[in-house]
Parts: C-alpha cells; sequence; structure tokens
C-alpha cells in the first residue's frame, strides 16, 4: 500500500492533534471519529492514534487495519508501541512497579497477549524483544520467535533501546 506522504513525520516536520484533526505543519492530515489523545509514527509508515484516551487504532494510509478497545485498566497509561505500531506495551502510571501488560493490533507475528511486572518497557529495533524494567533487572523478553528471557542484573527507571 502506497503511504500519504502528508502522513509522514520527518525529522522537523511538526505534528500535533486539535480535537479530532491530526495537523502536520498546518494541514490537517487525518480527522478521527474522537478525540486524538496520542500519536505515534510507525518506521514502516503506520500511524497509530489513541482516540478518546479508550480506543487504539492503527493506519496504513487511508486505511484502518488494527482497531483496539483498551481495557479500563490500561486507560490513561501512554502506550510504548512497536516500530511497525502492530503492538503496544503499556507501562503502569507513575513510574512505578506493577503490570505491564503488551497488546496486539492484529499485525503482530505472535498474537499471545502476555504481562510484565516492571515500571518501563522498550521495543528492540527490530520489535522482535521488549526490554522491561524489573525491580532488580532488567528483564529482554522474545516476544517474536521462541519464548525466551534474559535478564541483565541492572537497575532502570526508564528504558530506550536505540539503533546502533
Amino acid at each position: 500500500m502506497e503511504q500519504d506522504p502528508r502522513l509522514s513525520s520527518e525529522p522537523g516536520r511538526i505534528a500535533y492533534a486539535i480535537g479530532n484533526d491530526l495537523v502536520v505543519e498546518r494541514e490537517v492530515v487525518h480527522h478521527a471519529t474522537g478525540g486524538i489523545t496520542f500519536v505515534n509514527y510507525g518506521r514502516d509508515g503506520s500511524l497509530a492514534l489513541m482516540i478518546d484516551g479508550e480506543t487504539l487504532e492503527r493506519w496504513e494510509g487511508n486505511t484502518l487495519t488494527g482497531t483496539l478497545a483498551i481495557p479500563s485498566e490500561l486507560q490513561g497509561r501512554t502506550p510504548v508501541l512497536r516500530f511497525d505500531n502492530c503492538a503496544a506495551a503499556f507501562p503502569p502510571l507513575g513510574g512505578d512497579i506493577g503490570r505491564i501488560e503488551l497488546v496486539s493490533l492484529g499485525c503482530l507475528p505472535s498474537e499471545r497477549r502476555q504481562s510484565f511486572i516492571g515500571r518501563d518497557a522498550a521495543w528492540s529495533p527490530d520489535g522482535q524483544w521488549l526490554a522491561v524494567a524489573e525491580r532488580e533487572n532488567i528483564a529482554f523478553h522474545r516476544i517474536v520467535g521462541p519464548d525466551e528471557t534474559v535478564r541483565w542484573p541492572a537497575q532502570a527507571a526508564q528504558l530506550a533501546w536505540r539503533p546502533r
């Protein structure tokens, strides 16, 4: 599917939401069915939108490819999205240790719903692993492929996983 060039988020372009409209440099590029409370541009050209804090949508161009009703216990949390917006991890509020829920938007190669205990999460650049800041370790959970968890003895309040 060809990507609508107006929906790209090239570095230096300012994107913001005004009510139901996603605006990039003064041009409305998407009109949603409700208030846009969160936006994420995927590296694959996809777009993720949180609508009214209750629904997460995944778009490819002008085509809606996935919708997820956010369970009430996850509402208010900021999702950590995979590079292609196919899955989201929802860390607990306030950086406290709690349950991190992993949900799919329908295009993740592994559709199993999972949860982990930690305070923050970050996706590997290839989207196969999820790093979780546990109380005493950083755990690396394989999400795509065979189940595997590797723990590194370190503490972290926040995580970021950057490509080399």
